[in-house]
């Protein structure tokens, strides 16, 4: 009986409202940035002349003037707001030793930043939540952490984590 209790506890609580909370990342690209940071350092190791040094310094430095963040607002039980801005530093990529060539393809893939801001809506099955992109087209998979504090973005390639904030 005491187990059937708990049961339901904890699946009431994965049921209850998101409304008011807010979740935060400061740069969704953490991951991806950290891979190539990896991968530039392998490729320091095999680098041999000055020329190839230079191109690995500029990966790195790409690599640091990229900053993508994200904040997921609950307004209600079926509302979310969204805020998602990506911004590239050519200056800060410059003088870390970026290339012109390289400086210009990460600027023709952002452009001037983006910034997609708007409320639609959302579901929530257990700890899985699922928001309807701004586009209206497109369902992005979370996964709420059992403490409630951790929201992790759970599609095939792109996993992030956003903390709680409010």
């Amino acid at each position: 009986m005491m187990v059937v209790v708990m049961m339901a506890t904890v699946g009431v609580k994965g049921q209850e409202s998101l409304a008011g909370r807010v979740y935060y990342c400061g740069n969704i690209m953490m991951k991806e940035m950290g891979d190539l940071k990896k991968d530039a350092k392998e490729l320091e190791k095999e680098a041999e002349t000055k020329e190839e040094k230079e191109e690995v310094k500029g990966l790195t430095a790409i690599t640091n003037a990229v900053v993508s963040k994200m904040t997921i607002k609950f307004i209600s039980d079926k509302t979310v707001e969204l805020n998602a801005e990506a911004k590239f530093d050519e200056q800060k990529a410059k003088e870390g030793g970026a290339s012109w060539l390289m400086r210009k393809m990460v600027k023709l893939k952002i452009g001037k930043g983006i910034n997609k801001k708007g409320q639609s809506t959302y579901s929530v099955n257990g700890r899985n939540v699922t928001i309807l992109s701004l586009n209206k087209k497109d369902k992005i998979h979370f996964e709420l952490s059992e403490d409630g504090k951790k929201l992790t973005r759970t599609d095939k390639d792109k996993v992030y984590v956003l903390d709680r904030i409010k």
